[in-house]
C-alpha cells in the first residue's frame, strides 16, 4: 500500500458511548473541514497501520449480503456522494447499538472517504471507519513573550489506533475488500463486537488466510493431538515443529504430499493430521511469506525443566539424549561441535 498520493476527501466525527452503561451517542451536525496539513497528518494517522496488513476480510450475512449494514452504508458513500454525512450518522448509530458489552469503551468515531490509495500500482477509493478509545496525557508548553507556560492535557496518541477498518472499492459482489485493526486480542469477548457484530466481516480465503490457518492447525495438532494418539517425546514434538516452520519458510507453494514426506513422514501420523484438520485446506496453494513470518513466532521450540532450565532446540534431535541416573534423577545429555 502506497500512501504518497492518498488524502481524505470527506470526514465526519461522532462520539459513541456504551449503550448498556447509559452513555451518550453524540452526533455532529456536519462534516469536518480540514486544511492541507491536518489532512496529511490525519491520513497518515488513519492509514499507516494498514500498509503492512495483508490479511483481508469481506462483509457477509447469514441470510443475504444485502442485510449487512456496513456493506450497504459503504455502497451509499461510494455511489451517493451528496449523502455522506447522513450515512456517517447511521454508521455511528449502528455502532452504538452494537456497543452493549460492559467492556466496550466509549470513544470518538471517524467515518472517512479516501481517494488515491495505491496498491500494487492501482489507485482505489476507500471508506475508513476508525475509533479512538484511549486517551494519553501530554504536556503542552506555551511561549508568551519569553515567558513559558505548561499545561497538562489528555489527547490521542497518533501512533496508536484502537479500532479501524478500511474498505476498498473493489470486489463489491462478494462484500468488498476489508482490512481490520483491533487492539484487543481476537479471542476476548469484548473484541467480537467490532469485527462480528458491527462490521459483520469474515476472513477472505486468500493465500494469507490459507497459510495462516494451516500453520495454526499444524501447531495445534503437534501440541495437543499427537499426545492423545501416539507416544511422543518433547524432543520429537519440537523436531516436528521445527520441520513444519522450515518447510513453510523454504517452500513457495504448499503441496500436501510434499509436506507429508518432509515433515510428518509417518503414515499413521499423516492420517491423524488429515483427520484432525478435517480437510479444511486445499492440497496445494501459494505460501504467503507475511503469514509465515507473523505466525512462525508461535512455534516455540523450548523444553522447560522444572523452574531451573529451558532448552531451546532448533534442530538435530540426534544430538540430544534423555535418560535417568541411578538415583532416579532425569537428565538430558547434549552433544555439540563448537561453543560461542
Amino acid at each position: 500500500m502506497n500512501l504518497e498520493a492518498a488524502s481524505i476527501k470527506r470526514i465526519s466525527v461522532h462520539f459513541v458511548g456504551n449503550k448498556s452503561e447509559d452513555e451518550d451517542l453524540v452526533l455532529s451536525k456536519e462534516t469536518l473541514a480540514l486544511d492541507g496539513f491536518t489532512n496529511e497528518k490525519l491520513t497518515e494517522f488513519f492509514l499507516n497501520k494498514f500498509t503492512k496488513i495483508q490479511e483481508r476480510y469481506h462483509f457477509a450475512h447469514s441470510s443475504s449480503l444485502d442485510y449487512n449494514e456496513i456493506y450497504n452504508y459503504t455502497k451509499h458513500i461510494f455511489y451517493n456522494k451528496e449523502d455522506f454525512h447522513n450515512v456517517s450518522l447511521r454508521v455511528a448509530q449502528h455502532l452504538f447499538e452494537c456497543s452493549e458489552h460492559p467492556m466496550v469503551k466509549a470513544g470518538e468515531v471517524y467515518v472517512c472517504e479516501f481517494e488515491r490509495i495505491q496498491i500494487e500500482g492501482i489507485f482505489y477509493r476507500a471508506v475508513g471507519i476508525f475509533k479512538t478509545e484511549n486517551k494519553y496525557g501530554f504536556l503542552e508548553v506555551g511561549d508568551f513573550e519569553n515567558n513559558f507556560d505548561i499545561e497538562y492535557k489528555d489527547g490521542i496518541d497518533i501512533n496508536k489506533m484502537d479500532k479501524a477498518c478500511l474498505i476498498l472499492d473493489t470486489d463489491e459482489e462478494i462484500g468488498f475488500q476489508v482490512a481490520i485493526i483491533d487492539n484487543l486480542k481476537s479471542g476476548s469477548e469484548a473484541a467480537q463486537y467490532w469485527k462480528d457484530d458491527f462490521l459483520g466481516a469474515v476472513p477472505t480465503e486468500n493465500e494469507y488466510y490459507q497459510t495462516k490457518e494451516l500453520l495454526t492447525i499444524t501447531k495445534e495438532f503437534i501440541d495437543k493431538q499427537l499426545d492423545e494418539e501416539f507416544v511422543v517425546s518433547n524432543t520429537d514434538k519440537i523436531d516436528l515443529l521445527n520441520k513444519s516452520v522450515n518447510y513453510f519458510k523454504a517452500a513457495d507453494e504448499f503441496v500436501l504430499e510434499e509436506f507429508n514426506d518432509a515433515v510428518l513422514q509417518n503414515e499413521e501420523i499423516q492420517k491423524s493430521f488429515n483427520d484432525f484438520s478435517n480437510n479444511e485446506f486445499t492440497e496445494s496453494f501459494a505460501i504467503n511469506e507475511a503469514a509465515v513470518k507473523k505466525n512462525a513466532k508461535f512455534f516455540k521450540s523450548v523444553i522447560k525443566l522444572d523452574k531451573n532450565f529451558s532448552l531451546y532446540v532448533h534442530g538435530r534431535k540426534e544430538m540430544m539424549e534423555k535418560g535417568t541416573d541411578e538415583n532416579g534423577r532425569r537428565y538430558y545429555k547434549l552433544y555439540y561441535e563448537s561453543e560461542a
